[in-house]
């Protein structure tokens, strides 16, 4: 994505619709909500403490967000491993934690134990502003490639794309 997180997180909402009833958990950056408005969803708040009763109710998808802004990972893997025993599609908003993979110093990375995670290197990488990946695992990566192409410009900056691939 030359878009930033906000691609990602429009996409992955995108996908989110066609599963069924959306949730979130924890603090949510502004292009979740923009998202919902933007594609005409709604979502179903609910308390971390109330998130495996409400996840054994069933649901479509689960979006958090793990790192936060200043690096606290706010019970990420968790979350995904609730989700894949409710069978809820997990979303990642994976942010501020593009560099987590390449260091076995920090914390595991989301992007390869949840369904949907969106990093933006531009933040943490030596990338050019708006440089993110979306990121997807069991069965959904065909999915999410339908739902950028619907949500992201045919006219991307390929210097920002080639700035991620020399990171």
């Amino acid at each position: 994505f030359t878009t930033g997180s906000t691609g990602c997180m429009h996409a992955a909402l995108a996908l989110a619709r066609t599963r069924g009833e959306i949730l979130y958990t924890g603090e949510m950056h502004k292009s979740f909500f923009g998202g919902l408005r933007l594609l005409g969803l709604s979502a179903e708040y609910v308390p971390e403490e109330r998130l495996e009763e409400r996840l054994k109710r069933g649901a479509g998808s689960l979006f958090f967000t793990s790192p936060d802004y200043f690096g606290k990972t706010l019970g990420g893997e968790e979350k995904v491993r609730l989700c894949g025993k409710y069978g809820v599609l997990s979303v990642a908003d994976s942010a501020h934690g593009a560099h987590f993979p390449f260091s076995k110093l920090l914390p595991r990375s989301l992007t390869r134990i949840a369904d949907v995670c969106f990093v933006s290197m531009h933040k943490t990488m030596d990338v050019f502003g708006g440089g993110a990946a979306l990121c997807a695992n069991g069965g959904v990566a065909d999915e999410c490639l339908l739902m950028r192409g619907m949500v992201h410009t045919t006219s991307p900056s390929y210097l920002t794309l080639a700035s991620a691939d020399y990171a």
